[in-house]
């Protein structure tokens, strides 16, 4: 890059590329010269976009970037509030910091196929952006990536995406379609915060991470207040998917929850259903199930069973006898001739049973801040949702 400038009557020559632009230069406020620049076309002897390279260019509409540029970096082009039109080339592996934010009327953007990483806060702000697209290439969407991208209708991620970071779609409010990755390990907390918010149908959500890894809690949650009101969600678990993870889909407050209306199962891949994965869906009406109903008593809550005093707490919110916590079709329970030694059990051995091995625990459970419903019946479902 040639960086030569010069002064004549408070504007601010440059030279980019050995092309001249003009620019204007405020001496009263010593504020920072913003070019005037309306179209730019980088050489293919650029290899780097450097560090706020067009930061502030209000006038850029258009870039026409060549596929020697391998990295765009650290807030490249901030602030460049009229860009409409700029692809990224298949030579571009790191997109940095900023590089886009703010790039509020950019409707579209098409990203390389060997981009590694999109990183911090890279489109935030880019407001009119109605299709997020991450190609397979992508492994890690770091913190804020997409903020705040309010006109986006439909989010797809890659099946090479591991690692999607704190808030990266935060406020991605009308979006109407999500589709993770069979690859995703890591969701981060307020990933997808309000999602489908303020969008005018049903939030549909396809989640096909093989197997994500568990949050340490319900108070961290990706998907804050998933859904609207009027429209709900679906979910749609995928025939990829072998574990949904503890409280990926609650929050500690039923009033942050996602509105799950419906979740579907596709095909019989899950063997383990984390703790709280679904806790406070109080939207929750239809759960479709694409195996048999031994398949699904197989599924693996062993590793998540509730504790003695979270039984104790169910038990008094419920209306049942403690015997009706007990899963009766599951192997255990049968194994174990339960059904001639219960009757003969106290209550507190009953519930530090059922406290040793979840499989023993009916399911499904429905917990309420006054209520619990232990295993389907259609009827009680109704008059409680």
């Amino acid at each position: 890059w040639d960086g030569g400038l010069a002064v004549q009557g408070g504007v601010l020559l440059g030279t980019i590329c050995g092309f001249w632009f003009l620019f204007k230069y405020y001496p009263d406020t010593k504020k920072y010269p913003k070019a005037l620049i309306a179209d730019v076309i980088i050489p293919n002897s650029v290899t780097r976009i450097g560090s706020s390279a067009f930061d502030s260019c209000h006038s850029l509409t258009s870039v026409t970037i060549p596929d020697s540029v391998t990295t765009i970096g650290n807030s490249a082009f901030h602030n460049c509030t009229k860009l409409k039109e700029i692809i990224i080339p298949n030579s571009v592996t790191t997109i940095g910091k900023n590089a886009f934010q703010k790039c509020n009327n950019l409707p579209s953007i098409t990203l390389s196929n060997t981009l590694t990483s999109i990183d911090s806060n890279a489109f935030l702000d880019c407001s009119s952006l109605t299709t997020i697209a991450i190609p397979n290439s992508v492994k890690t969407i770091e913190t804020g990536a997409f903020y705040n991208c309010t006109a986006a209708t439909s989010i797809s991620l890659g099946d090479s995406v591991t690692t999607i970071g704190n808030s990266a779609f935060y406020y991605c409010i009308k979006v109407t379609t999500l589709t993770i990755g069979k690859g995703v390990q890591s969701i981060g907390e307020s990933a997808f915060y309000q999602l489908g918010y303020s969008a005018t149908s049903m939030l549909i959500i396809d989640y096909n991470a093989t197997e994500c890894n568990d949050l340490a809690s319900a108070s961290i949650s990706p998907f804050y207040q998933a859904g609207n009101s009027t429209y709900k969600a679906k979910l749609i678990v995928g025939s990829t998917v072998q574990k949904v993870p503890a409280y990926m889909f609650t929050d500690s407050s039923s009033s942050y929850a996602p509105r799950i209306s419906e979740i579907e199962f596709v095909g019989n891949s899950v063997t383990t259903i984390g703790r709280g994965a679904f806790a406070r869906n109080y939207n929750l009406a239809d759960v479709y199930y694409g195996g048999s109903e031994e398949q699904w008593n197989i599924i693996n809550i062993k590793e998540e069973n509730p504790t003695v005093d979270e039984l104790k707490e169910w038990y008094a919110k419920s209306s049942k006898e403690l015997k009706k916590f007990f899963n009766t079709s599951g192997l255990l329970y049968k194994s174990m001739e339960l059904k001639t030694k219960l009757p003969t059990m106290t209550e507190d051995e009953m519930l530090k049973l059922l406290a040793t091995d979840g499989m023993l625990v009916k399911r499904p459970i429905l917990i309420g801040d006054d209520f619990v419903l232990v295993g389907f019946k259609e009827a009680e479902w109704k008059e409680i949702i």
